[in-house]
């Protein structure tokens, strides 16, 4: 898929759901805060490219895929990353993704030979996996993994890559736009820590490998523009972030705490947001960090 036919199917997404009809993800005892229906993953397609052109590629870890290789995409969603790794890497190298949602994977006859699908949840992986892969990578699971289980994933995701091989994580540690942004803001972390999420866990995924044993750590950090006034991605950065607040709308007003009780004045909030994010100069960070299991 080219990056003009992303931004085209894009703008589909501009159609506004109903926030408590939107389908989840039927894994019991998962948190994620997240819809699982097309409009979802036509943004998760969008983000994968807006990523892509933030860190110039989609593989940050000195790592070359060769052989008899073996990657693997933890919470895969649409499989985006794989389908794109795969014009990438040889035939030989498998890939293979999971999550713990089935429905916005692509269909089973369009994948390349090399690349599979199946259903887990990252706190407990196959036994048979232990050791097996070259290159681990996650991202953007701040909205699915409570606090506590934060360690277990991290411990499951070692325990499957190979020694000497490695594990790249991507989140977003932080985002900055106006006052209705700081006020959403501190709304979100009230709901998120109603579910037992941490709304910037990305500022700790650097501590979190390394107390799982992962070594020769990097991190790489990219704050780019955020809104109207970054031109094109600016704008598809701030698109992507008001379909995120969009989506979670359904938990938003679930939340026991933060005061938002109707649709009307949910869609209130993201109507002063879409605004905001046209009118201030704000800023969206994005943040890699990706270390080795010892040998």
């Amino acid at each position: 898929m080219s990056d003009t036919d992303t931004d085209s199917s894009f703008q589909q997404t501009t159609k506004k759901p109903d926030h408590l009809t939107r389908p989840r993800h039927s894994y019991v005892g998962a948190a994620y805060t997240l819809p699982a229906d097309d409009v979802e993953s036509k943004r998760l397609i969008t983000q994968h490219h807006l990523l892509k052109r933030v860190f110039e590629g989609n593989l940050l870890a000195p790592v070359i895929l060769e052989g008899d290789d073996k990657v693997l995409d933890s919470c895969t969603g649409t499989a985006i990353w794989l389908l794109e790794l795969a014009k990438e890497v040889p035939a030989s190298v498998l890939l293979h993704g999971f999550d713990i949602e089935t429905r916005q994977f692509p269909v089973t006859n369009s994948l390349p030979g090399n690349l599979e699908l199946s259903k887990h949840s990252v706190l407990s992986l196959p036994p048979k996996w232990t050791d097996r892969f070259t290159i681990v990578h996650q991202r953007l699971v701040v909205d699915g993994l409570r606090c506590t289980e934060w360690p277990q994933a991290l411990k499951e995701l070692h325990r499957v890559t190979k020694p000497g091989g490695w594990l790249e994580l991507c989140e977003t540690p932080d985002w900055s736009a106006g006052p209705i942004n700081e006020k959403w803001k501190e709304l979100l972390r009230d709901v998120y820590n109603d579910l037992g999420l941490v709304l910037d866990g990305g500022k700790d995924i650097e501590c979190i490998m390394r107390n799982t044993g992962f070594v020769d750590l990097q991190v790489v950090e990219r704050t780019v523009p955020l809104g109207t006034w970054g031109g094109k991605d600016g704008k598809m950065q701030s698109d992507n972030l008001m379909e995120v607040w969009r989506g979670m709308g359904r938990v938003v007003l679930e939340a026991s705490k933060n005061g938002v009780r109707t649709e009307q004045e949910l869609n209130g909030w993201l109507r002063e947001l879409e605004k905001e994010y046209k009118e201030f100069q704000g800023t969206i960070s994005w943040v890699i960090c990706f270390g080795r299991k010892a040998s």
